[in-house]
């Protein structure tokens, strides 16, 4: 006698390999999503584009100059606007800020923006040397610097020319984590005063 020998039908085995591909698949994705949570580890870079030691917030691992050097970029790209790009202009000024100084700067300008829309104007800035008026200390458990800079913020509309305005901007910059900003400082208040010259 002789054993009769089970043939698998071409069904089958179309199932089975599909079977098997539908889970590699799965396992895959699965894998991938796993992969792609891992979360990345931000470092801070100086101008150079050369990578900080770090340090934690209320160690100082940035210098005076650098701050004072930011503290002006900042101001020129809060103060830099048209009636046209505003909403990019200022998201771009907000990459300078702490989430409270952000908000603190949006306070500020909008009522100044919303004319600029009305009147289609261009507003400007140019900034005498920043003062330092005080060097690093701790502020909330972080590294902080006050400083004061003169700006003279200029408007210019499609059919009025406006006077310059004269102000002290006072700016308070902090050291943040690197994923926050990839120097390792931000803005973290702004005011604008009248400036000691335009008083009588």
């Amino acid at each position: 006698m002789t054993k009769s020998s089970k043939r698998v039908s071409p069904a089958t085995v179309i199932f089975i390999l599909a079977v098997t591909l539908a889970i590699m698949v799965l396992a895959n994705g699965l894998l991938l999503t796993i992969a792609s949570r891992e979360r990345p580890i931000p470092f801070a870079v100086n101008d150079k584009l050369q990578v900080m030691r770090p340090a934690p917030l209320d160690t100082q691992n940035v210098s005076d100059s650098r701050v004072l050097d930011f503290a002006e970029e900042a101001l020129r790209a809060s103060f830099s606007h048209d009636f046209v790009n505003v909403i990019g202009t200022l998201n771009y000024a907000k990459r300078f800020y702490t989430t409270q100084g952000g908000r603190m700067l949006q306070t500020q300008l909008e009522p100044i923006l919303e004319d600029m829309r009305k009147e289609r104007a261009v507003m400007s800035v140019s900034t005498e040397a920043p003062l330092m008026s005080r060097s690093a200390h701790l502020f909330h458990g972080r590294v902080a610097w006050d400083i004061e800079i003169p700006v003279t913020i200029r408007f210019q509309g499609q059919r009025n020319s406006y006077s310059p305005r004269e102000r002290i901007a006072r700016v308070q910059v902090v050291q943040v984590p690197p994923e926050e900003h990839a120097r390792g400082i931000s803005v973290h208040t702004i005011q604008l005063e009248p400036s000691r010259k335009a008083r009588p």
